[in-house]
């Protein structure tokens, strides 16, 4: 039988409704943890647990027999007082504003929309619906969108074809955040006159170059990442050394380092100068490394912008040698790693179109590496590497080869030959033409 501390019975509860008078008669306390000072008998209670006290008007948002837990839809943090989850679920708190993540803000029967229900974890973590985050699930997760009733909708965003290749969306729209040659509402295909959705492409799609003949291409199969390379194990492998000027000077090997050297006799700075193996139609490097490893004899390098120069094309392009985050040369053999590519963030000078930096690697003449840094200083080369690509080589698929779709009167992979019935007018058929 219950009674709010009203009931007179063998158990000798009194009248009273404070259950500290209890103790007057012998009857121990509410047992409530501080949190009450009131409770009735519970003879259900008293069976299961030995005290019959069943708290009332329990304080500090518990609940409980003992209030020894916190209320429904509260969580109890480690100093031990019991916080409102405030979880985001529908119908609740209707009035309330929240701010989104791209700043607009939901009023209204719209508020409170995330969570499977107002109950939250001992964290205080709710429950979410699909494609919502957040400790209250007040916001849609990256790469979802439409907060509603039934939670977010995924935005699908292509990985390849998204910044950083973090897929990411706005959060009203669902329309994705592309890479540079990159469209779509999923960032789901290349632009127009681009070719290869690639994620390993900081820009996601390669430009059709085809000699300026085309604006469409695609992937030509059969290709394959390999690499020139230079690793100087039984000598020079025909690299030379010359001034600034162009006059050759003598280039030194050495078969115990595996490296070759060359010292500058005067103030003129010295290059080494790649063999034919690395120059020629080198299209299939760009976008890809020019590596090496560079040891200079003396401190305190003078670097300028015609450190690392290519040229071809009748065009000339240099970098500093501490660009693209590489470091100045020192006295200890250092890693260097160049993109060849046209964007501004890579550093080339002069700053050049897509096409006429391919142009550049696609009749390339001279690679040169600056040796020496001060006057009659001396520089050591080692494990030079460009990466490219060949046909029915062995190793990794490579989609960055373009197949182009030829406009009339051109054929060929690139459209670099005139169709039967067509000649180049001019004669040398214009500046892309091979």
């Amino acid at each position: 039988m219950n009674a709010t501390c009203s009931f007179l019975t063998s158990n000798q509860w009194r009248h009273t409704c404070d259950g500290s008078n209890l103790l007057l008669y012998g009857v121990p306390a509410c047992n409530c943890n501080g949190f009450s000072s009131r409770c009735f008998f519970d003879q259900s209670l008293y069976e299961r647990s030995g005290h019959g006290g069943h708290c009332l008007d329990c304080t500090g948002n518990r609940d409980g027999p003992n209030c020894e837990r916190c209320r429904e839809n509260y969580y109890q943090r480690e100093d031990n007082y019991c916080i409102a989850c405030n979880c985001n679920e529908i119908g609740h708190s209707p009035m309330a504003s929240l701010v989104l993540t791209d700043g607009s803000q939901l009023t209204s029967d719209s508020q409170h929309l995330g969570s499977r229900s107002l109950q939250c974890n001992s964290e205080g973590r709710c429950q979410c619906k699909p494609g919502v985050t957040g400790d209250k699930c007040d916001r849609c997760e990256i790469n979802n969108y439409d907060f509603s009733e039934q939670g977010c909708k995924p935005c699908g965003c292509y990985q390849s074809g998204s910044q950083g290749n973090q897929p990411n969306c706005d959060p009203t729209s669902g329309t994705c955040q592309c890479k540079e040659n990159v469209e779509g509402k999923q960032c789901g295909r290349c632009k127009p006159g681009f070719f290869n959705l690639d994620e390993e492409n900081l820009f996601g799609c390669t430009p059709c170059f085809c000699y300026g003949h085309s604006s469409v291409c695609d992937s030509a199969p059969g290709y394959s990442r390999v690499a020139i390379e230079s690793v100087f194990a039984r000598s020079n492998e025909r690299w030379t050394a010359e001034e600034y000027s162009g006059r050759t000077i003598a280039l030194q090997f050495n078969g115990i380092t595996q490296t070759i050297g060359a010292s500058a006799p005067g103030r003129e700075a010295v290059y080494f100068a790649a063999p034919d193996k690395f120059l020629g139609d080198q299209r299939a490097s760009y976008n890809q490394e020019l590596e090496f490893k560079l040891r200079i004899g003396e401190s305190g390098p003078g670097a300028t912008v015609e450190d690392v120069v290519l040229e071809g094309a009748g065009l000339s392009i240099t970098q500093a040698i501490f660009g693209q985050g590489n470091p100045l040369p020192s006295g200890v053999t250092q890693k260097y790693k160049f993109r060849l590519h046209e964007h501004p963030d890579y550093g080339w000078q002069p700053r050049l179109s897509s096409r006429d930096f391919i142009s550049v690697l696609t009749n390339l003449t001279a690679i040169k590496i600056r040796a020496t840094y001060t006057p009659e200083g001396v520089g050591f080369l080692d494990d030079v590497k460009l990466e490219t690509a060949r046909r029915g080589a062995a190793g990794r698929q490579a989609n960055w080869i373009e197949m182009c779709s030829c406009l009339k009167g051109y054929v060929g992979q690139f459209c670099e030959s005139c169709a039967p019935g067509y000649r180049h007018e001019p004669a040398n058929g214009g500046p892309f033409a091979p």
